[in-house]
């Protein structure tokens, strides 16, 4: 009977130190790529790159209208 009950204590033991190693590697940011609510959320589609919105913006140098004449 006391040999039951050691084994259901260390059940017990092994099941919170894991649970408490899962939340230290939580923590520790070793599950990054987990899904989160928010990354579970559907993305609007004006998030997303469209084809114009991956060119590079072209460089427009600014324009002096009040030179001397």
């Amino acid at each position: 009977m006391l040999n039951l009950q050691s084994k259901n204590l260390e059940s017990l033991l092994y099941k919170k130190n894991s649970a408490i190693q899962l939340t230290k590697n939580f923590e520790y940011g070793l599950f990054p790529l987990l899904p989160t609510p928010y990354s579970l959320l559907p993305t609007p589609y004006s998030l997303l790159p469209t084809p114009y919105s991956l060119l590079p913006i072209p460089f427009n140098p600014p324009q002096n209208h009040y030179t001397d004449a």
